[in-house]
């Protein structure tokens, strides 16, 4: 009776009782909800986003030629009228929707598909990319619609080319997400033998050939639209043009060392045991190989869609940040993921680790948004105590002095354009940076009072208000 009883209790572990009554799915949104609101709980107190976010933008055409986001720049006035609190929230839930929708596109079950758009979405690009929401959004809402229409028969080529032209003039790097929408064509069942590496070719055609698209399409939308074909890349980011044979040699380590750079970043910030990835990885190797192996032409393409945006950048190797690494990501949680579908037993193991690679992820991007609120959050806080009347009374705000420490929040007040964005944010209509010289604006009379004045580190903040309309805030340290 035992060794009879031991089979059937197996089962019901690994096929059964919570799958078929939902419990698994349910849990699964749960603990997925909770990563969720645990990486975005600071959001009650974010008051200022990225410094060059749409909201604060007074140079639109400089941002255009840096950029070249010529599709935001069309939209930019739908975008700055909402809220940017309101596009923080936009952001999160269309993120969640687009990776559970990929997911499910890539035949993840659906308990597995909340945990992959969970974790994707509380990874460090795309909370470091939170800061600016209203830029993302578009890039997103793409993609999500592009799902639709693949699921509904859109050629992949034609896919592909409108996909290039439209994510070429918003976010560039969630082009590299595009072959993600066919994943399950080159599944076993789907396709085999020396046809679906046909098919794997002729997706990496098309998915060049609509970056090059977009690529020229966006060029010649900057010329029509701020007189310069192709971008001008900003200093900031450091571009190394590829001129010889020599420096495409340079340009090829330094993408190499890149990416390799900004996956053990990822990794560190999963904070998951490497002894215990891979162990984990190793089992489910030698418990699965033979089907693993089927999905060979899979895994390739996901390793492309990790390589991709990296590759890209070769021509000029600039710096890329965290916040661009979204395809890195999603790679690897979609590759994790696609391990579920090999039983019961791998689906709860691959859960396991998903969920534990977001409790890292979701820990990482709390400490993120805080230090943001700490530091950005603190000095908003402080101005708008400072002044005695709403922000949009005064003709401007200007900004003086420099503190000499190194703590996050010197860092921000030192910092002009971020200190543009802040008092944007609490409603100023001009902003001016004295650090950089006087001028217009930034003269304090001799003997002029003191308005009022708040403690900060190492020094406090006077105000200046001038002629009842300009005000001059300056710091000193005591």
């Amino acid at each position: 009776m035992v060794s009879g009883s031991w089979p059937a209790l197996r089962t019901r572990l690994l096929k059964g009782w919570m799958l078929e009554r939902g419990c698994f799915n349910s849990a699964a949104a749960l603990l997925s909800v909770l990563l969720v609101v645990s990486a975005y709980s600071s959001f009650p107190n974010i008051h200022v986003f990225g410094h060059d976010e749409v909201h604060y933008n007074t140079y639109y055409k400089l941002k255009l030629l840096q950029d070249a986001r010529w599709l935001n720049y069309l939209l930019r006035d739908l975008l700055a009228g909402v809220d940017a609190s309101a596009w923080f929230l936009v952001y999160i839930v269309s993120h969640l929707l687009l990776m559970y929708r990929l997911a499910r596109i890539a035949g993840v079950s659906v308990a597995v598909s909340f945990l992959v758009a969970a974790v994707v979405t509380v990874s460090p690009p795309v909370v470091e990319q939170g800061l600016w929401p209203a830029t993302a959004f578009p890039a997103i809402a793409i993609l999500i619609v592009a799902g639709t229409f693949v699921q509904k028969g859109l050629a992949p080529w034609l896919t592909y080319l409108v996909l290039g032209v439209l994510l070429f003039g918003t976010m560039q790097n969630y082009y590299f997400l595009a072959p993600l929408l066919f994943l399950r064509q080159l599944f076993p069942e789907n396709c085999s033998g020396k046809v679906v590496w046909r098919t794997v070719a002729r997706h990496i055609g098309w998915w060049v050939l609509g970056a090059l698209v977009g690529t020229l399409a966006m060029s010649f939308a900057l010329l029509f639209l701020a007189g310069n074909f192709g971008p001008e890349i900003g200093e900031w980011r450091q571009p190394h043009p590829v001129k010889d044979l020599a420096t495409l040699l340079q340009n090829l380590i330094y993408v190499s060392n890149s990416w390799w750079s900004s996956v053990l970043a990822i990794y560190a910030a999963s904070k998951v045991n490497g002894m215990i990835l891979m162990l984990f990885l190793g089992g489910l190797l030698a418990v699965s190989f033979g089907s693993l192996r089927a999905y060979t032409p899979v895994l390739f393409m996901l390793a492309m869609v990790a390589f991709s945006f990296h590759a890209f950048s070769l021509p000029l190797s600039p710096i890329i940040l965290m916040r661009s690494l979204i395809a890195i990501v999603v790679a690897g949680v979609l590759l994790l993921a696609l391990v579920s579908r090999l039983g019961a037993l791998a689906s709860m193991l691959v859960s396991l680790l998903l969920f534990s690679v977001g409790l890292g992820f979701q820990a990482e991007g709390r400490f993120f948004l805080n230090k943001q609120v700490e530091s950005v959050g603190f000095i908003y806080e402080k101005l708008e105590q400072l002044l005695p009347a709403p922000a949009a009374n005064y003709s401007s705000i200007s900004i003086d002095g420099r503190m000499q420490s190194r703590s996050p929040v010197a860092s921000a007040f030192n910092n002009g354009y971020l200190m543009a964005s802040v008092v944007k944010a609490i409603g100023g209509r001009s902003y001016l940076d004295c650090r950089g010289g006087s001028g217009d604006g930034c003269s304090v009379p001799e003997g002029a009072r003191v308005d009022s004045s708040v403690s900060v580190e190492a020094g406090r903040l006077d105000l200046y208000v001038l002629d009842n309309k300009r005000v001059i805030v300056r710091f000193s340290s005591e």
